[in-house]
C-alpha cells in the first residue's frame, strides 16, 4: 500500500510540474543559470591544469633526475634503484670525460672540425626514444639531438663518424667508427649536443680511453682487471611527475644529489591547488544560493498546493508519500537543470576557445570537460536538490487536512 502511495505521489508531482509549466521552467532555468557557469569555470580549470600536467608527463626532461656529482656506483646500487617504485628507466653511465665524443660528417678530414657531443647510453625503454619504435640500438646506430644534427647537417639515414682517441705510452691512437643516424630528437626532448648510443659502445669507449682493450672499437690494450665495473653516474627517469620527489628523497638518503624539474612540477601543483580552492569557494557560494532559491520555491509551491495536499492526506496518504511530492519535484528540476547546464557548458567550448585564441600557446587545450566531471556534477546537483527539498517535505508532512479544509 505504501509503495503504491509513493508511486502515486511521484506521478502527481510530475504531473504538477507539467501542468504548471511556466513555474517549472523558471525553476529549471534557475538551476541551469548557476550550474552552467560553474561547469564552464571547471572546464577552464581542468583544461589548463590537465594540459600542463600532460605536457610535464610527456616531456622526458621533466621526469629526469640528473646526478650533480660523479660517484662510484656498483651493481647493487642500480639493482636497488631499479626496484624503487616510480623508477621507469635506469641506465649506468661512465665518468664525464669518457662520454665526450667528437662527431664529424662522413668523408671529413681526420683533423677537421668536429661536433663535441655527449654520449648517452640508450636503448629500449628510454623515454627520449618514446614514439620512435627503435628498440635496442644496433652497434653502428646513433640517435642525434636536434642541435648536434643541425651542426652536422645530418638527417636520418645519413652517416657520421665518431672519433675515439687516446694516448698510450706517449703514442696517440685514433679509431674512426662510422655510425648510421637512426633518428633526430626534437629540441624539446634534448636541448644540448648529444648522441644516443648502445650501452656496450659507451662502455667500450671508456675502456678504450683508459688503455684497455675494446673489442667494439677493434682496439687492443691491456685486459681489464677482473671484478665489478663501477660507474660514475646514471641516467634516471621517473614513471610520472608524482614519482620524481620520492626518487629524489631516496637518492638524497643514499648521499646522491640530483637535479630535477621540481620547481616546474611544484608550480603546476600550486596552481592546481589554488584554482581548486577558488573553484570550490565559487561552487559553494553559487550552489548554496541555488539550493536556497530552490528550497524557497519548493516551499512556496507546497503552500500554494496546500489544499490539494490536504485532500491527499485526507484520503490516506502517509507521511512518506507526502514528503515524496516536493522531493520528486526537486529531483526532476535538478536533473533537468543539470542536463541543460551540461549542454550549455559543452556548447560553450568552441566559444571559449575562440575568445582565448592568441592569448595562450597553440598546443594548450584551455577547455576540457570530461564525461566523469559531467556525471559528478549531475549527481551532486541531484544531491543538493534533494537536500533543498527537506523543508518543503517537512511542510507537506505537517499539512493538517482538517485545519486546511476548514478554511475553504
Amino acid at each position: 500500500m505504501s509503495r503504491t502511495m509513493l508511486l502515486t505521489s511521484s506521478m502527481l508531482a510530475w504531473n504538477d510540474l507539467r501542468q504548471d509549466l511556466r513555474f517549472s521552467l523558471c525553476l529549471v532555468l534557475s538551476v541551469t543559470a548557476v550550474v552552467g557557469p560553474l561547469l564552464v569555470l571547471f572546464g577552464l580549470r581542468f583544461g589548463v591544469i590537465e594540459t600542463m600536467r600532460d605536457e610535464l608527463r610527456r616531456n622526458p626532461t621533466t621526469l629526469e633526475l640528473r646526478p650533480l656529482t660523479q660517484g662510484r656506483f656498483d651493481a647493487g646500487f642500480f639493482a636497488a634503484l631499479r626496484a624503487r617504485p616510480g623508477a621507469r628507466y635506469v641506465q649506468p653511465t661512465p665518468r664525464f670525460l669518457a662520454t665526450i665524443l667528437p662527431l664529424a660528417r662522413e668523408g671529413a678530414a681526420e683533423d677537421g672540425e668536429a661536433v663535441l657531443a655527449d654520449m648517452l647510453p640508450s636503448g629500449a625503454g628510454d623515454p627520449l626514444l618514446a614514439g620512435l619504435t627503435l628498440g635496442d640500438l644496433p652497434e653502428d646506430g646513433v640517435v642525434l639531438s636536434a642541435t648536434a644534427a643541425e651542426r652536422l647537417r645530418a638527417s636520418p639515414g645519413d652517416r657520421v663518424v665518431g672519433r675515439f682517441a687516446r694516448v698510450t705510452e706517449e703514442r696517440r691512437e685514433l679509431v674512426l667508427l662510422p655510425l648510421r643516424v637512426l633518428a633526430v630528437l626534437a629540441q624539446a626532448r634534448l636541448a644540448r649536443d648529444a648522441a644516443l648510443l648502445p650501452p656496450a659502445l659507451v662502455e667500450a669507449s671508456e675502456d678504450y680511453r683508459e688503455g684497455h682493450a675494446a673489442a667494439a672499437l677493434g682496439a687492443a690494450g691491456r685486459d681489464r682487471q677482473p671484478g665489478e665495473r663501477l660507474h660514475a653516474g646514471f641516467r634516471l627517469f621517473a614513471a610520472d611527475i608524482d614519482a620524481v620527489e620520492p626518487l629524489r628523497a631516496w637518492l638524497a638518503a643514499e648521499g646522491v644529489r640530483v637535479q630535477t624539474a621540481a620547481s616546474e612540477i611544484a608550480l603546476v601543483r600550486r596552481l592546481d591547488r589554488a584554482l581548486g580552492l577558488l573553484f570550490g569557494l565559487i561552487a559553494a557560494l553559487g550552489g548554496g544560493g541555488a539550493a536556497l532559491g530552490l528550497a524557497v520555491s519548493l516551499w512556496a509551491n507546497v503552500e500554494r498546493k496546500r489544499h490539494e495536499l490536504a485532500v491527499l492526506r485526507l484520503i490516506g496518504f502517509r507521511s512518506a508519500a507526502m514528503a515524496a511530492f516536493p522531493l520528486v519535484q526537486a529531483v526532476v528540476v535538478g536533473m533537468l537543470g543539470a542536463l541543460a547546464a551540461v549542454g550549455m557548458a559543452l556548447a560553450a567550448s568552441p566559444l571559449v576557445s575562440w575568445v582565448l585564441r592568441g592569448t595562450v600557446a597553440e598546443n594548450l587545450v584551455v577547455y576540457r570537460l570530461p564525461a566523469s566531471a559531467q556525471l559528478s556534477v549531475l549527481l551532486l546537483t541531484l544531491l543538493v536538490a534533494a537536500l533543498a527539498s527537506i523543508g518543503a517535505s517537512a511542510l507537506a508532512v505537517r499539512v493538517d487536512p482538517a485545519l486546511t479544509l476548514r478554511r475553504l
